[in-house]
């Protein structure tokens, strides 16, 4: 089992809310609402290294196809549309609101 710095045993509950965190978003008109620390911030997921692609030893490395790149711009926008709803309140659709993490 896990120890913290002091030699105690860290349970799996405080390991699971510090690797996984979870916040409580508030709004000015009452309504809170939980938030998942991964949509927390958006990560949008990168774009193949190199667009053309390059020779080097006769082989094309990199190129990136139409198809890829059409399905990473997909991806980004389904996220972003994830964390955007996560941002909004759901009562009265302000983005202004206070967050607490969670300590399950």
């Amino acid at each position: 089992m896990p120890h913290g710095d002091d030699g105690t045993v860290l349970s799996m509950g405080v390991i699971e809310a510090l690797l996984h965190p979870t916040y409580r978003r508030t709004c000015s008109c009452g309504y809170s609402w939980a938030v998942p620390g991964y949509y927390t911030k958006m990560r949008p997921r990168g774009l193949p290294w190199s667009f053309g692609g390059s020779t080097a030893g006769g082989k094309v490395m990199g190129s990136a196809s139409a198809g890829r790149l059409d399905s990473v711009r997909a991806v980004n926008a389904q996220m972003a549309d994830i964390v955007g709803s996560y941002k909004t309140c759901a009562e009265c659709g302000s983005r202004r609101y206070t967050r607490q993490r969670l300590w399950r």
